[in-house]
């Protein structure tokens, strides 16, 4: 049918040619695809959902940069326009760009060594050879962007390095000056016919690919740190082996009820134990000796208020709400 489907996708990539600089053989992409609905909002969707998961792990320096690459026919327009201009230069251009010219002349405008050559700077962009359609469908685009407070940059020069783009193609790019000639952080756009073309139903599709080693290295020129929280709400301390069987019914209830909870299997000392219970920055101990294995009970202490009680394990979700509720970790 002709319904969007939504898929994210989180996996290794392979590169064919020879990586440039700051790229990798092999790598993590995430990646994100709509398909079924050719519409701007989709196209802006797909964008603010990646520039959201940029804000999550809370990266500031970028900039969302968009252009338009029209449909087919803009683009075939587009083709006739290039081929005439680089033709008097191709000889000066190296072997890749006399491949492209044949191929697609758009390429040689992604051509990072000849950005300075003449035959660049002056090329045209392709705004002349836009249709009525392509241009209204990226006012739009740019509208509902406007509409959402997203802040952008429109340049005419952004082909993206691949044939099958149509219409919205986009990048996000770090403006930290540390981040040198690599400063894509991720980048996507629509391709309305590549379903088609592998064999598949001539299907609309908008998407991003972000690589995660790349984001990495972001994090770290932002002096972000992701470092795991391995903070606990509940630390279960069974002094004697024969406690490990109340301890882990207990631990598995707590996990159940939402808490972050974890168990001392070994049966340290009360000391030790405590230890960890400082260590984890845990909200509340649970203590089992004989006498909790013997009374079916837990000795329970808040680790904030000192407060200590005896309680039946039916009474624990309720008390853990008390102490805990709305500050348990997630």
């Amino acid at each position: 049918g002709n319904e969007v489907q939504r898929y994210f996708y989180i996996s290794p990539n392979f590169r064919y040619e020879r990586p440039q600089k700051g790229r990798m053989r092999m790598h993590y992409q995430f990646g994100v695809e709509y398909f079924g609905d050719k519409n701007p909002y989709v196209d802006v969707e797909g964008m603010m959902l990646g520039l959201d998961v940029l804000n999550q792990l809370g990266l500031k320096d970028y900039k969302l940069v968009i252009n338009t690459l029209g449909d087919q026919e803009s683009q075939d327009t587009y083709r006739k326009e290039l081929i005439k201009h680089f033709e008097p230069f191709i000889d000066e251009l190296g072997e890749d760009n006399q491949r492209r010219f044949k191929q697609n002349p758009l390429r040689i405008l992604d051509d990072k060594f000849y950005q300075d050559h003449i035959a660049l700077k002056t090329a045209p962009t392709n705004r002349d050879s836009l249709n009525e359609e392509s241009l209204s469908y990226f006012k739009k685009v740019c509208e509902i962007l406007d509409t959402q407070g997203i802040d952008y940059e429109i340049d005419p020069k952004l082909v993206r390095g691949l044939d099958y783009y149509h219409h919205t193609v986009f990048e996000v790019i770090s403006t930290d000056e540390k981040a040198g000639a690599q400063s894509t952080i991720f980048a996507g756009g629509r391709y309305d016919h590549l379903v088609k073309y592998y064999g598949g139903p001539d299907m609309s599709a908008f998407g991003f690919g972000m690589g995660l080693e790349r984001i990495m290295v972001f994090l770290e020129l932002a002096g972000i740190d992701l470092a795991q929280d391995d903070t606990l709400d509940v630390f279960v301390m069974p002094l004697d082996p024969l406690a490990n069987d109340l301890g882990f019914e207990t631990l598995m209830t707590l996990r159940n009820l939402g808490y972050v909870a974890d168990m001392d299997f070994t049966n340290r000392s009360m000391r030790a134990q405590f230890k960890l219970v400082d260590r984890y920055k845990a909200k509340a101990a649970i203590i089992l000796g004989d006498k909790e294995v013997e009374e079916n009970v837990l000795t329970i202490k808040n680790i904030e208020t000192q407060e200590q009680v005896s309680i039946k394990i039916e009474e624990l979700d309720s008390l853990m709400e008390k102490w805990i509720g709305a500050n348990k970790n997630e």
